[in-house]
C-alpha cells in the first residue's frame, strides 16, 4: 500500500470538513460542519447534505435566535467596510442582523428626515408619513409575479419617496389598505376635537363615593402622611428600580404596609419583554403587571409565586412585609424569629429532557435561588453529552461510552436563605449547543416554604409554565438549621 503524506492527510482533512461562518450580535462565531461517511454533523446533529444544513438553518435559528440569510460572496464583503470573515468566502453564510444593517445604510436620510415620527427609535428602518398620502393598488400586474398584489403608497409633498408594499395574499393587501386609507384621513386637528369629546366631566360629590382605590400620583413620603389606606399610586418599572436600589427602599415598604401600589413595564417595551418582578415583590407592591403573552424567566417566577394559593390570584406576602418595615438588601434588618438555613440539593437523574428539534440533547441542570439580594445564588450542574433520555448524574453506575469523563463526586449544590417565605427555588435544564451556549429546555420553580426533605420528583414544565409530558428530575433535598445539624427545618 502507498504511504499517505502529509500533503494528501491535509487535502483529505478539508475535504471531509468545511467552515462556516455566522455573523450575530455585532460578533462573528465560527463553526466546523464535518463530513462522516455519507452525513455531515454539527455538534450533534446530522444532515446528508449542505443544501440540507443550509434550508434547515434559513428557518430555524442556529445561534442565539439568528437564521442564516444570505451567502457571502466576494462583492458582499467589500459592501461589509474592511470587515472580511477570511477565506472561502463562497461557503460562508451570515445570519440575518447582517441584512438588517444594510436595510439600516439605505433608508438613513429618510430616518433622519422623519426622525419626529420615530416612537420606535432603533427598531425603525425608515418611517413615512400616512396622512395625507394617497394609495392605490397598480394595476398591472403579471401572472407569473412574486409580487402580484402590491400598494402603492404616495406621501404628500416631495421629501419622501413614494412606497412600493407586496403582500403574499390578496386578502393581506386589502387589510392593510383599509388600514392606511384610515389613517390617511387623520390629521393632528381632528384628533385634537376626538379627544375633547371624550373628556367626561365626574362630580365631586359622586367621586368621593367611590371606597374601593383612589389613584394618587406616586409621592411615597406624602402618602405616609395621610390614613386614607384607599389611595392607590402607579410606579413605572425605572422609577421602581430607583426606589429598590437605594435606601428609600424602607420607606417604601412602610408606603406598602398601608397602601397598594402597581408596578407596570416601561412602555419602551414593544417587544413585550418583561422586567425582574422579584425586587418590586420584596419591596411590598402588591399588583406587579408583567406581559403574560411573553414564556420567559419572569413569567414562570409569577407563575411560581402565586403556588402557595393553588394559582388562584391571590397570595399572602411574606411575614416580613407585614410587620416592621425592613431594607431586604440588608442582613441587619431580619428579625430574630427568621433563622437563617443551609437548603442542599443533590442531583441525581433526569427523564425525557429532549426537545422538539433535530438531534441529540446534551443535557445541563442549572439550580438557583430567587429572592432577596443576599439570598440570589446559583450553581450549575456538568453537561451529559447526547443523553436527554435518562441522564445521570451520579457516580459509580453504568454510564453511556461518551460519558467517560464523568465527575467522580457527587453534583451537591448548597444554599444559604436568609429570607426563606420570599425566596423561590428554579431548576432550568439546557442542552448546550455546538457554540457551548445553553438553550433553554425545560424548568421548574418552587416556593422555598413549599419543599420538602428527601427524595423528590421535581416535574417540568415548558417555557409557558405548562407540562411536559414525563420530564421530571430526581433529587434529594435537605434544609437544615446552621445551629443545629441534626435537625430539619421541613420535613
Amino acid at each position: 500500500e502507498r504511504t499517505r503524506t502529509e500533503s494528501d492527510r491535509t487535502r483529505s482533512e478539508s475535504e471531509r470538513t468545511r467552515p462556516e461562518s455566522e455573523r450575530a450580535a455585532s460578533q462573528i462565531r465560527h463553526c466546523k460542519l464535518v463530513r462522516a461517511g455519507a452525513v455531515y454533523l454539527l455538534g450533534t446533529e446530522q444532515w446528508s447534505s449542505v443544501v440540507e444544513f443550509v434550508e434547515y438553518y434559513q428557518t430555524h435559528p442556529l445561534y442565539r435566535g439568528t437564521k442564516l440569510k444570505y451567502p457571502v460572496c466576494q462583492r458582499l464583503l467589500q459592501d461589509w467596510e474592511n470587515r472580511p470573515l477570511g477565506g472561502a468566502a463562497a461557503s460562508y453564510y451570515v445570519m440575518q442582523p447582517v441584512a438588517q444593517r444594510g436595510l439600516s445604510a439605505g433608508l438613513e436620510g429618510v430616518a433622519d428626515e422623519m426622525e419626529s415620527l420615530n416612537p420606535l427609535g432603533g427598531f425603525t428602518k425608515g418611517a413615512i408619513d400616512l396622512r395625507g398620502c394617497a394609495v392605490e393598488v397598480p394595476l398591472i400586474a403579471r401572472k407569473h409575479d412574486a409580487f402580484k398584489w402590491r400598494l402603492h403608497v404616495a406621501p404628500a409633498g416631495f421629501s419622501v419617496p413614494p412606497l412600493d408594499v407586496a403582500f403574499g395574499t390578496q386578502d393581506e393587501m386589502n387589510e392593510w389598505l383599509e388600514v392606511i386609507q384610515e389613517a390617511s384621513r387623520r390629521s393632528p386637528d381632528n384628533r385634537r376635537k376626538s379627544t375633547e369629546k371624550r373628556k367626561i366631566r365626574i362630580a365631586k360629590e359622586l367621586s368621593d363615593l367611590v371606597v374601593c382605590c383612589q389613584s394618587v400620583p406616586c409621592n411615597v413620603s406624602a402618602s405616609l402622611a395621610s390614613d386614607n389606606p384607599m389611595e392607590m399610586s402607579s410606579f413605572p418599572e425605572r422609577k421602581m428600580a430607583k426606589i429598590t436600589s437605594s435606601p428609600r427602599v424602607v420607606e417604601f415598604t412602610e408606603y406598602t404596609q398601608r397602601h397598594l401600589a402597581r408596578v407596570y413595564p416601561a412602555g419602551s417595551r414593544i417587544d413585550s419583554s418583561n422586567y425582574d418582578p422579584t425586587a418590586a415583590w420584596l419591596a411590598g407592591a402588591q399588583l406587579v403587571a408583567l406581559n403574560y403573552q411573553t414564556p420567559d424567566r419572569a413569567m414562570q417566577l409569577n407563575h411560581a409565586r402565586f403556588l402557595s394559593n393553588r394559582g388562584r390570584g391571590y397570595a399572602l406576602k411574606p411575614r416580613l412585609l407585614r410587620g416592621v418595615a425592613f431594607d431586604p438588601t440588608a442582613r441587619r434588618s431580619l428579625p430574630g424569629n427568621v433563622a437563617p438555613y443551609t437548603l442542599r440539593v443533590l442531583l441525581l437523574a433526569g427523564r425525557n429532557l429532549c426537545r422538539s428539534t433535530r438531534g441529540a440533547v446534551n443535557p445541563l441542570v442549572e439550580v438557583e435561588v430567587v429572592g432577596a439580594e443576599i439570598d440570589n445564588a446559583r450553581r450549575r450542574s456538568p453537561t451529559r453529552l447526547e443523553n436527554g433520555l435518562n441522564p445521570c448524574w451520579l457516580p459509580g453506575l453504568p454510564r453511556r461510552d461518551s460519558d467517560v469523563a464523568m465527575e467522580s463526586r457527587l453534583v451537591v449544590m448548597e444554599f444559604r436563605v436568609y429570607h426563606p417565605d420570599a425566596a423561590l427555588l428554579r431548576f432550568v435544564v439546557s442542552d448546550e449547543d455546538a457554540f457551548g451556549d445553553p438553550k433553554f429546555l425545560a424548568h421548574s420553580t418552587i416556593p422555598v416554604p413549599l419543599i420538602r426533605s428527601g427524595f423528590r420528583s421535581v416535574p417540568l414544565l415548558n417555557g409557558y409554565s405548562n407540562p411536559i409530558e414525563m420530564a421530571c428530575l430526581l433529587v434529594h433535598v435537605t434544609q437544615i438549621h446552621p445551629n443545629d445539624d441534626d435537625r430539619p427545618i421541613s420535613s
